[in-house]
């Protein structure tokens, strides 16, 4: 029946509303019970997003196992693709700038560190905004809000080179719309 809604609410064949509802729940590592939840949230975000089923589906398989290995929920994740959809980005576009950023909130580099360093998003003592103090990765929002606070102040020039360095070309889309 879960699948039906999300099908019929978006437009989508019942082959793709499975596919994209049973791919969320394995990706995720979520069990049946979950359907309901998963389908009315993937149901949300492509609606008042704008992106089609088959868009989100493209970008839910670029990132979604990255989402998942980082420990982001498949809710924020959903946010984070319709937040790129209203955006203008959208399908495995969406879905790679998202992964790209999602492996930088821990810098790679020695400049994506200096750059996170010098906007107080890794502390004087090591510890790093985008992460609690166990290690785990926050939410979506918390994330955002991290970006914003650090960027406020900054000319349009020092963002975009601010992003650029922490997160590379393939991600500063994600990072740039996060921080809005």
């Amino acid at each position: 029946e879960a699948v039906v809604l999300l099908s019929s609410a978006t437009g989508a064949d019942l082959t793709t509303g499975a596919g994209l509802a049973a791919a969320a729940i394995n990706t995720f590592g979520l069990s049946g019970s979950d359907m309901t939840r998963v389908t009315n949230l993937m149901t949300g975000a492509i609606i008042r997003s704008g992106m089609s089923a088959e868009n989100f589906g493209f970008a839910m398989q670029m990132v979604g196992a990255v989402a998942k290995l980082v420990g982001l929920s498949i809710d924020d994740t959903t946010l984070a693709l319709a937040a790129m959809a209203k955006a203008g980005i959208q399908g495995s576009d969406a879905g790679t700038s998202l992964k790209v950023m999602l492996l930088n909130l821990q810098p790679s580099t020695k400049t994506a560190a200096a750059v996170m360093k010098e906007l107080g998003i890794i502390t004087a003592s090591g510890g790093n905004q985008f992460f609690d103090a166990t290690g785990k990765v926050k939410s979506y929002d918390e994330i955002s809000k991290v970006l914003a606070q650090s960027l406020r102040g900054l000319s349009e020039k020092q963002r975009i080179a601010a992003l650029e360095a922490m997160f590379g070309t393939d991600a500063i889309r994600a990072a740039a719309i996060a921080a809005e």
